[in-house]
């Protein structure tokens, strides 16, 4: 398989060089593909070799548990902190999808050489994991959208201390302080996620691979609201009928042909038309009190609301996956209704 995010969740050791891990794809449908001996990469880069799986030789699924053998470290693999932080992929395979790596800030930057258009920055990157992963070649992109390709970094103290990186258009601006995303691109693509991103470039990734976008407003849909009273920013709705949207318990999604979305409008009257999200991979913000790394479902008792807890699901009902909570208040929007339990 090529290169997949993976969540790794309650890792534990076997001995003898033997480890297990509830592996979650995403997408989820890349699950089956896994192979014995491929490898599965945690946050920090240790590596382990597939050797079985719960249910093997049968097709491995979402979040089943994995038996790997050490490749790089002796030691036991780091459970995922961050939404898919992991990778699965067998060796040898080509990946040629874009990597986005962290998002973070540069500053104090100057001028190393002019003829080259080469500047020294520093930069914070959210996930220092992924920046500790950066290389000679990766690029930094500032906050007005332009690429400054990596040419040192230190060997030790990595993003610790300044670096130096070179202007691919060479226009002789120097970047701004500020916003600025560091990512690895794979040749011939070398696209990258962003604010800046052009829609048609934007459409051609989207074709190719799922992203995780931001620019929420370009990714809600029009319904009509049919509840019978307002819905409000981040209530859970299902399609009742084409085109229009009522408050959605989990019992109402029974059937997988219905589609469901989040609120996206401050608040839409009853039998007005207002935006709803339903398209997969987009992050959704305003929610309060979740926990960070854990699944979202739509509640069972609660119209319109969520919950991380299956306490009171029956295993009759089509338990719907909404996606996983990446911040406090903040959800990765992936529904799945094909989830197990």
């Amino acid at each position: 398989m090529l290169a997949t995010d993976v969540f790794l969740f309650t890792s534990a050791s076997l001995g003898g060089g033997l480890y297990t891990s509830d592996l979650f794809f995403s997408p989820t449908a890349q699950s089956k593909y896994l192979r014995i001996g491929d490898t599965i990469e945690d946050s920090v880069g240790n590596q382990y070799k597939v050797t079985t799986w719960t249910g093997n030789p049968s097709d491995n699924f979402d979040g089943n548990t994995v038996t790997m053998s050490f490749l790089t470290v002796d030691t036991l693999p780091v459970d995922s902190v961050s939404l898919f932080d992991g990778s699965a992929f067998t060796p040898g395979q080509v990946d040629v999808r874009p990597r986005v790596h962290t998002d973070g800030s540069i500053s104090s930057t100057s001028v190393f050489s002019g003829q080259d258009f080469e500047y020294t920055m520093t930069g914070v990157w959210t996930t220092s994991s992924e920046a500790n992963k950066a290389v000679v070649g990766d690029l930094i992109i500032d906050k007005n959208g332009k690429a400054f390709e990596i040419t040192f970094i230190d060997g030790t103290s990595r993003f610790a201390v300044p670096f130096r990186a070179k202007e691919q258009e060479q226009e002789g601006i120097i970047p701004p302080d500020g916003a600025a995303t560091l990512y690895s691109g794979t040749a011939p693509h070398k696209l990258f996620q962003g604010a800046n991103i052009n829609k048609l470039a934007e459409t051609a990734i989207r074709n190719r691979d799922t992203f995780i976008l931001d620019e929420l407003n370009d990714f809600a849909e029009p319904f009509t609201n049919i509840e019978g009273s307002a819905i409000t920013r981040g209530q859970i709705v299902f399609e009742s009928s084409a085109g229009s949207v009522e408050l959605a318990r989990a019992d109402d999604l029974l059937d997988p042909g219905k589609r469901v979305g989040v609120v996206a409008d401050t608040s839409i009257a009853d039998s007005t038309i207002g935006n709803i999200f339903v398209v997969p991979g987009i992050k959704i913000f305003g929610f309060t009190g979740l926990t960070v790394t854990l699944p979202v479902f739509i509640s069972r008792t609660t119209a319109g609301a969520i919950t991380q807890n299956l306490t009171g699901f029956t295993a009759a009902e089509h338990v719907v996956r909404l996606g996983w909570a990446i911040s406090s208040q903040e959800i990765l929007f992936a529904p799945d209704y094909d989830f197990e339990y």
